[in-house]
């Protein structure tokens, strides 16, 4: 166990000097084999370790989510997860950057008491924690946020913009984002920021539907965006959005662009940029998918979640929530309404079918039919003293109210912000060998990712000779895929690289093709 007993000031760090992972593939290596451990058997960690470590063995779980404890403890997660992004960032040579945010929910099935959100695929509210992405337009992550409250997404966009700007970005950045963060008063304070700009789906109002535009209007874009052809049916027009309270009605000018697809259905796109093309819009818009694309690999390929720890921390309870009782009450009243309408429905029929030789005036009506009468009299004013005691209670009370006794929690957010360091070293790790493909294999942008995992999942030999670690990995199912590794190996050997806490040279080959003096 000593080789894996790595200091707790050492590999973590590391990391954020080489986020691409270019010139840290061992690294790679490591977190791939140890968070692979979570649903390994004993035979298949101690072929693994061999593989990758040159060892017969490789830690468990619990030994990693103490070194994950240990890391936490330093309080450095949030250094770490700046680090990153702005690395990031300044690799990102394009005069323009583009921003994709998203908040993503992980359901809690633990025993403890979190505070409910609302998981949106599967359309209830359950325990869980929130968490807010921001991605380029790659798909890529640039970090995350975690511990804020829920729906604060329009007050977390302007604030992260700000603090980017504090870092240093001087570039033009468009924010794109779905209808969670539809809010006219954010867009007017992002509007308000120079070299700023938002891009969102429309929102209806209440009972409202959006404008069907006629088909007339929609013309045809055709152009090249990252190598690919794109052709849409879009409309560029201007719109007006009015928002505020009543008397103090305010009014925000955008630019929409709509998009009429082959059934009829039209989406529209709303944003303050009016010099950029509609195409290129329209494509970042819908491309956001890349962003929930990185969710769900980062989910199935990602798995870091065995490394998270049963460390809580109490909430705040002051935050302020629904009214359970009001909501009791709303349900109570919905019955009684479905009840008054039914007697209404009776007393119509009945006043249908009177038979005016029996009863020729209302009075004769009312008096036959008395007993009906007097339950509506009684449900109606049920229904009138439940709307008062509704009323009387406020919409909104603090959540530590709602618990009967119990104390709130949440994750602990150092910890969870640091394995969300891990996540986004791992995958922009793939996503850095998955460019290097690029000039090697046709299908790099289709098959790229599944062809890294294999790679790194290869079996392979270590050599240890005097100041030169060399590895070499096992040739892939097809002699294509095994030149296109060979063809990373000297990208990688080619910077030269040490091993992590060693003078040990890494030198990367595949067997078979290598060519080690």
């Amino acid at each position: 166990m000593q080789a894996l007993d790595i200091p707790v000031a050492h590999p973590v760090w590391q990391i954020a000097d080489h986020c691409s992972f270019r010139n840290s593939f061992a690294d790679l290596l490591g977190l791939k084999a140890m968070h692979e451990t979570k649903y390994s058997t004993r035979a298949s960690i101690k072929h693994r370790s061999a593989a990758v470590l040159g060892l017969d063995r490789a830690p468990e779980i619990k030994t990693l989510r103490r070194k994950v404890r240990k890391l936490s403890a330093l309080g450095k997660s949030l250094e770490f997860m700046r680090q990153l992004a702005q690395r990031h960032l300044q690799r990102k040579g394009s005069a323009k950057l583009w921003v994709l945010v998203d908040g993503h929910v992980s359901v809690y099935s633990g025993k403890r008491k979190l505070k409910k959100q609302h998981v949106t695929r599967l359309r209830i509210s359950l325990p869980g924690v929130l968490d807010y992405w921001l991605n380029d337009d790659s798909g890529d992550p640039i970090l995350a946020v975690t511990g804020v409250a829920k729906k604060g997404m329009t007050k977390l966009v302007p604030a992260l913009i700000e603090e980017m700007r504090q870092q240093g970005e001087t570039r033009p950045v468009t924010v794109i984002f779905d209808r969670e963060g539809w809010s006219p008063p954010m867009f007017s304070r992002l509007a308000a920021m120079p070299g700023v700009f938002f891009l969102s789906y429309r929102k209806a109002g209440p009972k409202k539907r959006l404008p069907h535009l006629p088909a007339k209007e929609f013309v045809p874009y055709k152009g090249e965006i990252d190598g690919e052809e794109v052709e849409l049916q879009l409309a560029d027009t201007s719109i007006h959005i009015y928002y505020g309270p009543r008397g103090k009605r305010k009014r925000l000018p955008m630019r929409q662009i709509s998009r009429q697809k082959q059934n009829g259905d039209q989406t529209h796109v709303v944003t303050n940029d009016r010099a950029s093309d509609a195409l290129v819009l329209a494509h970042h818009m819908f491309g956001r998918w890349g962003q929930e694309n990185f969710f769900k690999y980062a989910g199935d390929e990602g798995d870091f979640d065995g490394l998270w720890t049963y460390a809580m921390d109490d909430a705040d309870g002051d935050q302020e929530v629904a009214n359970p009782e009001r909501k009791k009450l709303a349900v109570k009243m919905n019955k009684i309404r479905e009840h008054l309408d039914d007697l209404t429905r009776q007393y119509g029929d009945r006043a249908l079918d009177n038979q005016e030789s029996r009863r020729p005036t209302m009075r004769g009506f009312k008096i036959a039919n008395i007993d009906l009468a007097q339950e509506l009299c009684r449900t109606t004013e049920e229904l009138e003293r439940i709307k008062h005691s509704y009323d009387s209670l406020p919409a909104m009370v603090p959540i530590r109210e709602t618990l009967k006794g119990e104390k709130l929690q949440q994750v602990r957010v150092e910890t969870r912000r640091l394995i969300h360091c891990f996540r986004i070293a791992g995958y922009r790790a793939e996503s850095a060998l998955r460019e290097l493909l690029r000039p090697y294999y046709r299908r790099w942008r289709q098959d790229g990712r599944t062809i890294i995992q294999s790679m790194l999942q290869s079996s392979g030999d270590l050599e240890v000779r005097p100041g030169l670690l060399h590895v070499v990995l096992a040739p892939q199912s097809a002699p294509h895929r095994s030149r296109a590794l060979t063809r990373l190996c000297e990208e990688l050997n080619a910077l030269e690289t040490k091993y992590p806490g060693s003078d040990l040279l890494l030198k990367f080959s595949v067997r078979g093709q290598e060519n080690v003096s």
